[in-house]
């Protein structure tokens, strides 16, 4: 498996944001068979109770090659 490169040169910043998000609203479905990708509104409803800035979604998230 290779690693996406979009991702290879992510900042602290971006990995703590996918950490603290992927915390909140899961890892897995409810039958935790498969690794889950939060709905937007789950993202920022979780990034809202964790007091947490979701303007932040709207910037941009890959650096330009």
């Amino acid at each position: 498996m290779k690693p996406d490169q979009r991702f290879l040169k992510q900042s602290k910043s971006f990995w703590a944001y996918v950490r603290t998000i992927s915390a909140a609203v899961g890892y897995t479905d409810k039958k935790g068979h498969e690794i889950k990708a939060p709905q937007l509104s789950e993202i920022q409803a979780a990034l809202e109770t964790l007091d947490l800035d979701p303007t932040r979604l709207l910037l941009p998230v890959f650096s330009p090659n």
